[in-house]
């Protein structure tokens, strides 16, 4: 099942025939993460148990609920994931339980109100918050209580020192309700019932969320002890799964969990091969603590600009098999080459993410002890969407990627060296210490690697430079006229590219340039498009 595919299901299944709710749960627009476990799973589980379903039921009528109500259901379905055999029963078994004691509510409150009030009561006795009533409602069932006591202040008040006329009209108002006591309590159960879905709603997906994080801190105290993490980030719900899955590289991902855990995340740089893999980048002249530094570039996208960006948290290392659906994802046969990722000094992550924080695309670089820079596959950067936003993702990644080189020395492996591919012992040689995976090799574009040989420190002349690579013959192997469709759409989108980059710079290009270069119709006017800002 594709995304669009699972999203519409999940749409049609928590929608339960309710028109507004289709559209409000089509608006929602869900993080980039792909999960082997589903909230579609998760809901299977809820919608089997009355109460769960009850809750979650009132949470859809209310939007701005949806990215709760969802990542609830991923972990639920993470948590019958990790406790196979879990059933709806045993799973709620809480929400089953009596009340230790049937709260008394004001005579004024109405049956069906009141059973109400019990749901509210029995879902923050399940969450384990303090009192049975969130303050706002409980002000509400206050209402008669405080009135009285404010009708006789005011009483004393004007007896003794006269009362403002805000204060006399109040004390007017008052007065009548107390000589209609039935319309005081129609006004009292109106307020009640307005308010009560919302706290049944808030105090239900409370009670659950609460359930799910003590499944899962139980999971997590097992293998950290009394450390705790984030119980609440999806980061860290990836990794839980990924230690349950994995088979290869599991003693080192906990040893990587404890140490995130207390929020250290370079504990790894002191273990013996990675010493040694620095050391030999050092002996070759060059200069390892750049390659490891935090490095972030801000390229314009198509209608905002894009963030690219080492990753330097090792769980969000750990998630980029996740977010792209491959084969790295937790669950999945090659999981554990992200946790070699995570740990081994070699391999840097980058991300790029929208203004929104979502996550676009992603590339792992790695670099060999002799200092050639290698790219692997760019996600997010392909042929599906390149009018989206595929081509400045990977303009970003391949940006970031030549400003990594330049600052630590290091030399971006050709082009025609990557058509070559790698040999046996220098896959191996990729794998300092973990079990890994060789992805697909990506060359960088022809323009960065002629940028980085023109200045291989600086990239303070590059528009110019970009300007007359463009412009001068181009070299008979990256001529697209003379090649197959696929290679010259390959070069028609890294020119693309060069020409996004450069925007108002961009050179008037003859057509039989352009034809050389292989831009065509769809780089074309992808371009225009940027340019006019539509």
């Amino acid at each position: 099942m594709d995304d669009n595919d699972e999203r519409n299901a999940l749409v049609t299944r928590l929608a339960e025939g309710r028109v507004p709710r289709v559209l409000d749960l089509l608006r929602y627009r869900s993080p980039a993460r792909q999960f082997e476990w589903r909230a579609i799973d998760g809901w299977a589980l809820a919608a089997a148990h009355p109460t769960a379903h009850a809750w979650i039921s009132a949470c859809l009528d209310r939007p701005k609920l949806t990215s709760r109500i969802v990542q609830l259901l991923e972990r639920l379905a993470l948590v019958a994931r990790l406790e196979p055999g879990l059933t709806p029963k045993k799973l709620f078994r809480p929400l089953d339980l009596p009340a230790n004691q049937k709260a008394a509510w004001p005579p004024w409150v109405a049956q069906d109100d009141a059973t109400l009030l019990d749901e509210v009561a029995r879902a923050r006795h399940v969450a384990g918050l303090a009192g049975a009533m969130p303050g706002a409602l409980q002000r509400l069932l206050d209402r008669d209580d405080t009135a009285a006591r404010e009708l006789a202040a005011l009483r004393e008040r004007a007896k003794s020192v006269g009362l403002s006329s805000a204060e006399h009209g109040r004390l007017e108002k008052l007065e009548r309700l107390s000589e209609e006591p039935e319309r005081w309590s129609a006004e009292l159960s109106e307020g009640l019932r307005k308010a009560l879905p919302k706290h049944v709603a808030l105090a239900g997906l409370t009670a659950l969320e609460a359930l799910v994080r003590g499944k899962l801190e139980d999971r997590w105290q097992e293998v950290l002890g009394s450390t705790r993490p984030p119980l609440d980030d999806p980061a860290w719900d990836n990794a839980l799964h990924m230690l349950w899955s994995l088979r290869s590289n599991r003693r080192i991902l906990l040893r990587l969990l404890r140490h995130a855990a207390r929020g250290d995340r370079v504990w790894m740089r002191d273990l013996a091969p990675n010493r040694r893999f620095l050391a030999a980048l050092e002996s070759a002249g060059l200069r390892p603590d750049e390659w490891l530094a935090d490095w972030s570039l801000v390229v314009a996208g198509r209608s905002a600009p894009l963030a690219v960006y080492t990753a330097t948290d090792p769980l969000e290392v750990l998630q980029m098999g996740s977010l792209f659906g491959t084969c790295l994802s937790a669950g999945k046969f090659n999981a554990h080459a992200a946790v070699a990722a995570a740990v081994e000094t070699n391999k840097r992550v980058l991300y790029v993410k929208d203004a929104a924080g979502r996550v676009l695309g992603r590339q792992l670089l790695a670099l060999t002890a002799a200092g050639e820079l290698i790219g692997f596959t760019a996600y997010g950067a392909g042929s599906a969407g390149p009018e989206q936003h595929g081509a400045w993702v990977k303009l970003a990644l391949e940006l970031l990627a030549l400003a990594i080189a330049r600052a630590s020395g290091a030399r971006l492996m050709s082009a025609s060296r990557l058509a070559a591919g790698l040999s046996d012992t220098e896959e191996q040689a990729l794998m300092l210490f973990c079990r890994g995976y060789v992805d697909s090799l990506e060359p960088f574009d022809w323009w960065i690697e002629g940028l980085a040989e023109a200045d291989p420190r600086s990239g303070d002349d590059d528009r110019t430079r970009l300007r007359t690579l463009l412009e001068r013959p181009v070299p008979p192997d990256l001529d697209a006229r003379d090649g197959p469709r696929w290679r010259r759409e390959d070069l028609g989108w890294a020119a693309c590219r060069a020409l996004l980059w450069l925007g108002a710079d961009e050179p008037p290009l003859p057509r039989e340039q352009q034809e050389a270069l292989g831009l065509g119709d769809a780089q074309r006017a992808l371009i225009d498009k940027t340019n006019r800002g539509t």
